[in-house]
């Protein structure tokens, strides 16, 4: 019998001249996956979008991206749904990008629920100058987190 917990997880940024976040978005999907478009995630669509408006980046000017999904298949239609790869396009994308998931991604090892902190840890780690991180929910990325990451 396995063990239920509540898990809670931080990362404190400093005051002091490092990075700093300068978009967040997130995005959502129905609970059923019967009314999910789960080749396209629609909400991982959205949530990269909110965060590139607000930071005021397109997608051509990122340095660096790390997705956090509990699968390759997760991150490379994260790859697709941030505009980084055409839609179909995604794996090519990913494995001939030194600059996706550098860390390994999934690869890694998806530690749930905190893969998605991880995955911001080392894009920090990396000193990215322009980074995107997005971190998809254990059950087909019902929610999706994005957050922009720049150095100053």
């Amino acid at each position: 019998m396995g063990l239920t917990a509540d898990v809670a997880a931080a990362v404190v940024l400093g005051t002091g001249a490092g990075p700093r976040i300068t978009g967040v978005g997130h995005g959502t999907e129905p609970a059923r996956l019967g009314d999910r478009t789960l080749t396209a995630l629609p909400g991982a669509r959205a949530a990269v979008a909110a965060a590139l408006a607000r930071s005021g980046l397109r997608p051509h000017q990122l340095d660096l991206v790390e997705l956090g999904g509990p699968t390759l298949f997760d991150e490379v239609l994260q790859l697709e749904a941030a505009g980084l790869a055409e839609p179909g396009t995604g794996l090519t994308g990913y494995a001939a990008g030194a600059w996706v998931n550098p860390s390994g991604g999934a690869a890694a090892g998806d530690c749930h629920p905190c893969g998605g902190l991880l995955r911001f840890v080392e894009a920090v780690r990396r000193r990215p100058g322009k980074a995107l991180v997005v971190a998809g929910s254990a059950v087909a990325s019902q929610t999706t987190t994005a957050v922009i990451i720049e150095e100053p």
